[in-house]
């Protein structure tokens, strides 16, 4: 058992019945479903940029239309969660969350 700050979490993504933490260095996988945790972790600052991926918004660098940067990882947007991810963005960087 492993316990992980959530402030280290860089996204979480759904991986067929598991879930995928990213951190900077370590990927850790659990059961579970992205809506087991995600009106949890949405309270903590993470936004859904796709159906199966939350990310910490926290280490948002930059954000086009289709693509959310976290350093030098690219995560797709996808249209239909677009207009959601760029409202929690610009809330969290307003200083919302």
């Amino acid at each position: 058992m492993v316990k992980i700050p959530v402030s280290q979490i860089l996204y979480i993504e759904k991986s067929k019945n598991y879930l995928e933490y990213h951190t900077g260095d370590q990927v850790y996988r659990i059961r579970g479903t992205i809506a087991d945790v995600e009106d949890a972790f949405r309270k903590e600052g993470f936004s859904k940029c796709i159906s199966g991926c939350l990310v910490n918004l926290k280490y948002v660098t930059k954000a086009s239309k289709d693509t959310v940067w976290l350093s030098d990882i690219t995560l797709p947007i996808s249209r239909q969660r677009r207009n959601g991810f760029k409202e929690d963005l610009m809330r969290y960087m307003g200083g919302g969350y």
